[in-house]
């Protein structure tokens, strides 16, 4: 699906992106809905319309936080891996509680806790004689190890976290910034005695931080959905089918390549392997608090699933049933790689899905499988972020000034005759202008080819002996430069978009969609 504006992160602050402009989103759920009921393909030989029932209530009986609640259509959808995000990702929770309140509908977050990370942590702002910017660490992690499988951090690692952001903000001018830290530790703190793991706690924390501006919208943990037998039908639907799946699959990403000129067979994701019979499928296996991939072989009249070198299990080709209980019991945790994400809450459970920028664009292949594979033509989606900075006091720097000094600077060295007016001195001046009038006389002159070498080597001396006469006003505009520099340094380091989401006030981010 072509987006209506060309996918690029806002560069200004304050300034919201959205693919579309909202009023054109109810038609396009429209579109949607009429698209999701011409489908007639089957998942596991079930039809279209009843597998995506199927797997609608299934998710929604994954939720934990749903209390009975009656979830209204139409479905507005978006989602992210845990973590304390910035106001780029953090825009998404708002615009699908907006727009799930505009088309009466209900708004969910996919929590992709399949995800891996090395760290949890947030770039802050310290003050001393200049603006810094530094890392704070929550938690160290294993870069294998998926959020699922990591512990919630302890009361006194929280706080010690907590602590030095605090003591990072206490030199600025800003009192605010302190309060929202302080804000998000309490809301981290009560979230900490409730929580499982590390999801849990993150996701509670933005939760309750959200709480004063009512955000509405339902969390739903990716692992959770994957032990559902809709998921796992789905998971089967493409081994049965993997040989067509795998060409189409990888000749979509050599396009996706070809059309963004990219170079590495590694951007955006590496292709499926083939290793003889030996099949690799868009999924993860979490085994031993690893992600670790996951390879399919036909043979004969049975499928076998492995992870590296292990048969994990074997069935029989569409035993679907048998699969699932083996599934089930051997406790077999298998996740979607990104594609395969969002193509089953799109096809299956979503009226509409919010994308991030580059989510987007890698959803160009999304829709190729949907294309191609399932042979329909794709739901619309919509891409959304947000470039806010906090409220700083910095001096604002604009980089034409900076280039006006360099400019002065360089003609100094190279036009000096044109700033007579800033030389000092009345002998001065009378030697200026004497030296100007001797590089004019020289500048009218054409010397033959012999005399080229001596009227450059004069009109050189000439340019250095006026250039002489205004080193006070270059040591002065120099200075001038070293001061806007370092105001443009300090410009840089403030005016970054990755801040965590609890540097902001919640008011006004809610108020950046327009």
């Amino acid at each position: 699906m072509k987006t209506k504006r060309a996918l690029k992160v806002p560069e200004n602050n304050g300034e919201f992106f959205c693919s579309h402009d909202l009023p054109e989103i109810p038609p396009l759920l429209k579109s949607n809905q009429e698209l999701i009921d011409s489908y007639s393909f089957k998942i596991a030989e079930v039809n279209y319309n009843e597998f995506r029932k199927i797997a609608k209530k299934e998710i929604l009986n994954s939720l934990t936080d749903r209390n009975e609640e009656l979830f209204p259509l139409p479905y507005i959808v978006t989602g992210h891996q845990p973590g304390l995000c910035h106001p780029g990702i953090w825009i998404k929770n708002f615009l699908v509680d907006k727009l799930a309140r505009e088309n009466k509908g209900t708004a969910f977050d996919i929590i992709i806790d399949s995800d891996c990370s090395n760290e949890i942590g947030c770039s802050i702002l310290t003050w001393n004689e200049t603006i810094k910017r530094r890392k704070e660490i929550l938690m160290k992690l294993n870069s294998h190890q998926p959020f699922e499988c990591c512990s919630v951090p302890g009361s006194d690692q929280f706080r010690d976290f907590y602590q030095k952001i605090k003591t990072g903000l206490q030199s600025s001018p800003v009192n605010t910034l302190i309060k929202y830290a302080e804000i998000f530790f309490q809301k981290g703190e009560s979230a900490l005695a409730s929580s499982k793991n590390l999801v849990e706690f993150l996701v509670k924390t933005k939760k309750r931080y959200e709480a004063s501006v009512n955000l509405q919208y339902f969390d739903v943990m990716l692992s959770r959905v994957c032990k559902t037998r809709s998921f796992l039908l789905f998971v089967l639907h493409i081994v049965q089918n993997i040989k067509r799946f795998h060409d189409i699959y990888n000749q979509l990403l050599e396009e996706y390549r070809i059309s963004h000129k990219l170079r590495y067979k590694a951007n955006p994701f590496p292709d499926l392997k083939k290793d003889a019979d030996k099949f690799e499928i868009p999924f993860w296996c979490i085994n031993d608090n690893k992600r670790k991939p996951v390879w399919v072989i036909h043979e004969g009249s049975c499928i076998s699933i492995y992870v590296e070198d292990i048969c994990l299990f074997r069935y029989k080709k569409g035993d679907f049933d048998h699969a699932i209980k083996i599934i089930d019991e051997g406790e077999i945790n298998l996740r979607p790689k990104a594609v395969l994400l969002t193509l089953f809450f799109r096809l299956f459970f979503a009226d509409i899905f919010i994308h991030g920028i580059s989510g987007a664009k890698y959803d160009e292949i999304t829709d190729g499988i949907m294309e191609k594979y399932y042979e329909i033509e794709p739901p619309h989606y919509i891409a959304a972020s947000l470039t806010l900075f906090p409220d700083f006091p910095i001096d604002r720097v604009q980089i034409t000034d900076v280039e006006k000094l360099k400019t002065i600077i360089r003609n100094i060295k190279l036009k000096p005759e044109i700033f007579e007016d800033k030389v000092e001195g009345e002998v001065a001046k009378g030697k200026f202008h004497k030296l100007t009038e001797e590089k004019k006389k020289l500048f009218r002159q054409k010397p033959s080819k012999k005399e080229k070498k001596d009227h450059y080597r004069k009109l050189k001396t000439v340019t250095e002996e006026l250039s002489s006469f205004l080193d006070h006003y270059c040591s002065e505009v120099i200075d001038q430069l070293r001061i806007l520099e370092e105001k443009e340094h300090e410009n840089r380091t403030a005016c970054f978009r990755e801040f965590p989401y609890f540097f902001y006030d919640i008011n006004k981010v809610k108020k950046m969609i327009k």
